[in-house]
């Protein structure tokens, strides 16, 4: 008899129940173990009822913003900018310099590497936000069994991860983390139902109606 898979063959993600035979993180097939049991009456009447909302069909079209990506990229691309000015500044600065060739002279050469500093930046920025798409965003009904938190250190600021037990519609459950938002941002509680946006392990919203 073949061992259970301990981590989905398609998104690579640790599987949080390993009886199912659908990827809660990426709802690939499994092909292992029994066939997921359905949610209970009472959880496929509040999905129904969710999806019966008129904001339901919208809110399937919208995507959020990953909170964790945006920040990096944000990072990246300020250094970049910044590394733009110093170049600026550095040519104009030369253009007030007597003797010799202006190409020649130290401030355009000191300009150059950074532009070519700035351009690794910015081009960096761009990677980790197409990075970040290569694993698909899942949106989908789901109920929240269980909730946890972890509270650390993020750059010398307090910080928030939450984590989710979630279960969809197709029976499927797995754990999602999300980074808390601060003071202002109540997360879902145990028993809420709404519109989960995943990618892969990361919840990136979940949406109440």
């Amino acid at each position: 008899m073949s061992q259970p898979l301990t981590h989905c063959p398609t998104c690579g993600v640790k599987l949080h129940r390993t009886d199912l035979s659908l990827c809660a993180y990426c709802a690939a097939p499994l092909r292992m173990g029994s066939a997921a049991a359905p949610p209970d009456d009472e959880t496929q009447r509040l999905f129904a009822k969710l999806q019966a909302h008129p904001s339901y069909p919208a809110a399937l079209e919208w995507s959020p913003i990953e909170p964790e990506v945006e920040a990096k990229a944000a990072r990246l691309a300020a250094w970049g900018w910044l590394n733009v000015a110093i170049a600026t500044a550095l040519c104009v600065g030369a253009g007030f310099m007597d003797g010799g060739g202006y190409i020649g002279r130290w401030p355009v050469l000191a300009a150059v590497f950074f532009v070519a500093f700035a351009i690794f930046l910015l081009a960096g920025a761009v990677t980790i936000r197409g990075n970040s798409k290569n694993a698909p965003m899942l949106r989908r009904p789901a109920r929240v069994l269980d909730r946890r938190s972890r509270t650390g250190l993020s750059e010398k600021v307090g910080a928030t991860t939450y984590f989710f037990q979630l279960r969809f519609a197709d029976g499927s459950e797995g754990e999602f983390r999300m980074v808390g938002r601060g003071t202002m941002y109540e997360p879902p509680t145990i028993g809420a139902t709404g519109l989960a946006y995943s990618r892969g392990e990361n919840l990136l919203e979940f949406k109440r109606f």
